[in-house]
């Protein structure tokens, strides 16, 4: 099987192919922490590249992943207005543009607006097409794969 590696929507430094040997060398399942360890004991590796070595930087890179996190996983029980629907429970922030500067608007905001509904229809379209090129080898999903291209 010919194989080509590269990076997908994020970019790191190491080169994608050499990278993919290192891990892939690192045994059969490979975990984060595994990854870490190797890259951090081995300095001239494309792994090491990868990777944010200064702690200070490190750690501010990280509180901001906590803060979109903290935004992610904030639940709220919504009803809409009228009286035969039922509580659903949703996500309080979403992204309606996908540009890295963009910023998490509360979901009921979005909801209320066409524009900002219309952003996150147009996102949750490219995440099911993202699914699919995620697990387009498991051909038993074909037939989900073919109402995801109808959207």
């Amino acid at each position: 099987m010919n194989v080509n590696v590269s990076w997908g929507d994020v970019r790191f430094k190491g080169n994608p192919t050499i990278v993919y040997r290192e891990i892939s060398g690192l045994g059969e399942e490979v975990k984060p922490k595994q990854i870490v360890s190797y890259a951090e004991e081995h300095p001239e590796s494309e792994l090491h590249k990868c990777f944010t070595w200064d702690n200070d930087i490190a750690a501010d890179k990280y509180r901001l992943y906590e803060a979109r996190q903290i935004q992610c996983n904030l639940k709220i029980t919504y009803t809409k207005d009228d009286s035969e629907s039922k509580p659903q429970m949703i996500r309080a922030f979403f992204r309606t543009d996908t540009k890295p500067e963009s910023g998490y608007k509360q979901t009921v905001n979005i909801l209320r607006n066409e524009n900002e509904y219309q952003g996150m229809l147009l996102v949750a379209k490219n995440e099911l097409k993202s699914f699919e090129r995620k697990y387009a080898m498991l051909t038993e999903l074909e037939d989900i794969f073919k109402l995801i291209r109808e959207l």
